[in-house]
């Protein structure tokens, strides 16, 4: 347990000490600006980890601007350079950490994140917060459950990155319990909603093909490969998979070719793999779009599976680190615990699954997972969540 905690070294220690300070200052005098007058029809997207105009806050964004064009959406990214599609739809795309970052978020009568916040900045008194976080149910740990703080330094910055929302969108019931354990949110913060990036998944005509016409693959049948990260392995594919051979599998089971597609985390998005069988499509923005063109998923602890389960289509949980990630890194959930697709911790396991598996039976195993989950998504999470922010700009 004890390689969990979050450690700092001496300087590492003094260097936060002095930004919480300082970040403690800061966020006392904005109490100083509050005459400041909020722009209604502003809203303010922050992302401070992910590439791209993507996920759920896009999904969101483009709807907003589609039926209220008078609308004005502000993009908040540490990569703006990534964000050209966003400029292109009529969305401002603004620099984490800039004197325009404070302003427009400090004015804007709707702030949405993805995960976390700035911690310098405080959430004004009429300024309503809404987060769309990245998962519909949580494999993994995460929050106070997966990180052990060394001191109360570590607790306090936490605190102030994961201020509670006045909304968030919920995946499961199970999601809205885990987030209330792990970040100490109140039960009435969730929304029955589902993720607004899943309606697609219930609606997927439109989409249909876009990726597989993207990388040239429109004869052949999909594997995607998408792992979560780790702590402390971070870069690397854990234990090396042989698509060539589990592509070969495939077509004497299922017939047609098969072509295996790579999706690192977006923590780790240049992570390569070694392989010359893989196409590494981590640059592709839209995980959904993936989804969509996918006819088997491999992953091992991300709520991707949540996702693809929705499609009813074949699922592999491929784990070999399983007892070394529970006892020394995130630690599995209890969801994560009780996930309903076949696993397995070696090649040989894996070859053997893609052989001989019944994935029909799969099926009633995954919708008696979401019934046992309380899951919510039904296609009607976008406008469940836009017509909840009109009503409150119009307030």
């Amino acid at each position: 347990m004890s390689e969990r905690v979050e450690k700092w070294g001496r300087k590492e220690h003094m260097r936060q000490r002095v930004t919480f300070l300082m970040n403690c200052m800061f966020r006392y005098s904005q109490h100083l600006l509050e005459w400041l007058p909020y722009k209604k029809k502003r809203i303010c997207c922050v992302t401070l980890t992910r590439k791209g105009y993507t996920d759920n806050m896009m999904y969101v964004a483009q709807a907003l601007l589609t039926k209220y064009p008078d609308i004005e959406i502000v993009w908040v990214t540490k990569y703006p350079q990534t964000c050209e599609r966003a400029a292109e739809n009529g969305v401002r795309v603004v620099a984490y950490h800039t004197i325009e970052h404070f302003y427009l978020q400090f004015t804007s009568k709707i702030i949405i994140s993805d995960d976390s916040l700035y911690h310098g900045l405080i959430k004004r008194r009429k300024q309503i917060y809404f987060n769309l976080w990245h998962g519909g149910i949580n494999y993994k740990q995460l929050g106070e459950e997966g990180l052990y703080f060394e001191d109360e330094l570590m607790r306090k910055l936490f605190k102030m990155r994961n201020p509670s929302p006045d909304y968030m969108a919920a995946g499961s019931r199970f999601f809205a319990e885990n987030m209330k354990n792990a970040f100490g949110f109140e039960k009435t913060v969730f929304l029955e909603s589902g993720l607004p990036r899943n309606d697609v998944l219930f609606d997927k005509t439109s989409f249909s093909g876009k990726v597989k016409r993207f990388y040239n693959i429109e004869d052949k049948k999909v594997i995607l490969y998408a792992p979560t990260f780790r702590e402390r392995k971070n870069n690397a594919v854990m234990e090396e998979i042989n698509f060539g051979q589990l592509a070969e599998t495939l077509h004497q089971r299922y017939g047609g070719e098969w072509v295996a597609l790579y999706r690192a985390h977006y923590f780790v998005q240049d992570a390569g793999i070694d392989s010359e069988n893989v196409i590494n499509v981590s640059g592709y923005e839209n995980m959904q779009e993936l989804l969509i063109d996918t006819d088997i998923l491999i992953s091992d602890y991300s709520s991707c599976m949540w996702d693809f389960s929705f499609l009813y289509r074949p699922i592999i949980v491929y784990a070999p680190d399983e007892n070394t990630y529970c006892e020394k890194d995130r630690g599995l959930t209890a969801a994560g615990k009780r996930m309903p697709y076949p696993k397995a911790k070696n090649m040989e396991e894996l070859t053997a699954l893609a052989e001989k598996h019944d994935f029909d039976a799969d099926v009633e195993k995954l919708i008696a997972h979401h019934r046992e989950m309380g899951a919510y998504d039904t296609g009607n999470a976008i406008k469940c969540i836009t017509d909840l922010i009109i009503s409150k700009i119009n307030e």
